[in-house]
């Protein structure tokens, strides 16, 4: 079967079309009103000059986003899980193994691991071959420690999703936040999602950057709306958003004491974090599906047979380039995420016009370190918004006949819940995807019938 998909048009109703560029539309324009006032007279109505405040922007954003990646780097470098989550693994390991001391020195030893990955991953990301090189790369817990003990099932029952609460500090937001409130705190601490409390500090809902797309583009939607971008931001709360359907479809909360199992089962249904919170509803931490790939980057037999086996021959794991949606680099950005909402994906590959090539990704990570005043900037090409190509990313690749734990470690190495596969020989001829969500479903599937 040709994997070959040129991107078809994304069908949008004109009325609706012209409504939401009209609203970005309005909301450059006054950008560049209140730059002009703060500059010389007259600069507003000069193209050139309006054109290059645009482009300052748009670098000034991926100059803060590419900061805030080597920050990031640095803090897994000390350690990825806290040193409270470090102590309870190493418990739990040392009961559910049959006190095998090689588990409790893998899970000591987790900072060390993490300098090794972050040296590697400088090392991959300085060579630029994180796609092609096939060599296993440290995570952050060591991935060649052997463990003895019980059944796969018995390890992920016997840990609780609180000993794997990461060592980043846990930023919140009221539900009275207004929605400019909420994304200056997510670019602020440099996350991709908070959980939303109430007036008691219980939490009701998660949000993340892609429901705050997803709101406002419903927004600009409506017919009865104003259309209004600035109304939006400074009038919609973060309570709008947990209420949206799919943001309270896409949330769960867990308990401390929830097991891993249960948690990978939520994973495998589409959901991406959970808020973990303690007997009274206060939140204590998230667990990602990035905090499970970590652990499964240390413990591959966790994965059973599943992780030595060929991505091709497992069912279900990926996702076929025929079914995969994609858009090219002219894309305008708030189209390529109305198309994400409407078709209920997390991401869209980045591909070239013959929809052969990946060149890219869109996802919520596109948005990392958005704040209102650069909302406008979605009005822009999807090229003028992200680096260079291969845009907005090092590519992680595989070839279909790669091992699954090598997707594992390629998840950690780029910290995405997403691997690109490729045909073998090629420069990135797109024919699959697979996600840390159909492995959750394939894992959980399995160890249910086990």
């Amino acid at each position: 079967m040709s994997t070959t998909r040129e991107p078809a048009p994304i069908s949008l109703d004109e009325g609706v079309r012209a409504r939401i560029e009209s609203a970005f539309l309005s909301s450059r324009e006054k950008y560049l009103r209140d730059a002009a006032a703060e500059g010389a007279a007259g600069e507003a109505a000069a193209p050139e000059a309006a054109a290059a405040r645009l482009d300052a922007q748009s670098a000034e954003w991926l100059a803060e986003v590419a900061a805030m990646r080597e920050r990031k780097k640095q803090r897994i470098s000390k350690g990825y899980f806290s040193e409270e989550s470090r102590r309870s693994l190493q418990r739990v390991l040392r009961q559910s193994m049959g006190g095998g001391c090689e588990a409790a020195e893998a899970v000591a030893a987790v900072s060390e691991g993490a300098r090794r990955e972050a040296a590697a991953v400088a090392e991959v990301e300085a060579s630029g071959h994180a796609a092609t090189n096939p060599a296993r790369v440290s995570s952050a817990l060591p991935v060649d420690t052997p463990v003895r003990g019980d059944s796969d099932r018995a390890v992920l029952e016997a840990i609780h999703v609180g000993s794997l609460l990461r060592a980043d500090a846990l930023v919140t937001v009221g539900e009275g936040a207004h929605v400019r409130e909420v994304l200056e705190v997510m670019a602020q601490h440099e996350v991709s999602a908070v959980p939303v409390v109430d007036a008691g500090g219980r939490v009701v809902g998660l949000v993340e950057a892609g429901d705050v797309m997803r709101g406002l583009l419903e927004e600009l939607r409506d017919d009865s709306s104003k259309h209004d971008i600035e109304h939006f931001m400074n009038t919609a709360t973060a309570r709008t958003l947990v209420r949206l359907p799919h943001v309270k479809a896409h949330w769960h909360a867990l308990a401390q004491h929830d097991t891993l199992a249960h948690a990978l089962t939520l994973f495998g249904s589409g959901i991406h974090r959970c808020v973990v919170v303690d007997n009274d509803k206060h939140a204590i931490g998230i667990l990602s599906q990035s905090s499970v790939a970590h652990l499964f980057a240390s413990h591959s037999e966790v994965l059973g047979g599943v992780g030595d086996a060929k991505i091709q021959d497992v069912a279900g794991l990926m996702v076929p380039r025929e079914e995969i949606e994609a858009v090219t680099p002219g894309t305008p950005a708030w189209l390529a995420f109305h198309h994400m909402c409407e078709k209920g994906v997390q991401s869209v590959a980045l591909v070239d016009t013959a929809g052969t090539h990946l060149q890219g990704e869109v996802s919520a990570r596109t948005l990392r370190g958005l704040r209102h005043e650069r909302v406008h900037l979605l009005a822009q090409p999807l090229q003028k918004l992200l680096p260079p190509a291969p845009y907005g990313m090092r590519l992680s690749t595989v070839t279909p006949d790669a091992p699954v734990s090598r997707l594992i470690d390629l998840m950690v190495q780029s910290r995405r819940q997403r691997v690109w596969v490729v045909a073998p020989g090629t420069q990135n001829h797109l024919v699959g995807l697979v996600t840390f969500t159909d492995l959750a479903r394939i894992l959980s599937s399995q160890h249910a019938t086990a």
